[in-house]
């Protein structure tokens, strides 16, 4: 995922919970960790911003179902919602039209009338940073990375590395 498609995104900082565990395990398999740690982090962060959404009414629900995590590096994971729509919410705009022949707006009213606008306000509503807040301190990133550090030494331990 490009950065210049997220608009409104929170990172996610592993690497002081597996620092510990670095001595413990090989090379590769700290690698294997981080990557799934991290990963499962971003899943986890996107589930937990979509439950606490606030400040928005929904009407079709189409931006709580296209919050996404992705990992951008081995320590890092990102929490983010699509530029074209999230950024505008989060920030508010201001809406012209494209032409500069064309001086105004021209849309359906709410109360079925044409209407004429030569730009629109569309106020910010700081749906983000209060959703994503409390997250690192919460349940469900330790459920996560709980989950995830011990499946993989699970299978660490089943399975040794083999040399190459």
């Amino acid at each position: 995922m490009a950065d210049g498609s997220v608009s409104v995104s929170a990172t996610i900082d592993v690497k002081p919970i597996i620092e510990d565990l670095k001595e413990s395990l090989s090379p590769k398999q700290f690698k294997k960790l981080s990557r799934a740690l991290v990963s499962a982090l971003a899943k986890s962060g996107a589930a937990w911003v979509r439950k606490r959404m606030v400040g928005l009414t929904m009407r079709s629900g189409w931006l709580k179902k296209h919050i996404y995590g992705f990992r951008r590096s081995d320590y890092h994971s990102v929490v983010a919602s699509p530029r074209y729509y999230g950024e505008f919410l989060e920030d508010g705009a201001i809406i012209r039209p494209r032409s500069t022949r064309r001086k105004s707006l021209r849309f359906h009213g709410a109360d079925g009338s044409w209407k004429n606008k030569r730009y629109l306000v569309l106020p910010a509503k700081k749906w983000f940073a209060p959703s994503i807040a409390g997250f690192e301190e919460s349940d469900s990133y330790k459920r996560a990375v709980d989950r995830t550090v011990n499946s993989l030494l699970a299978k660490f331990e089943k399975k040794p590395e083999t040399p190459p």
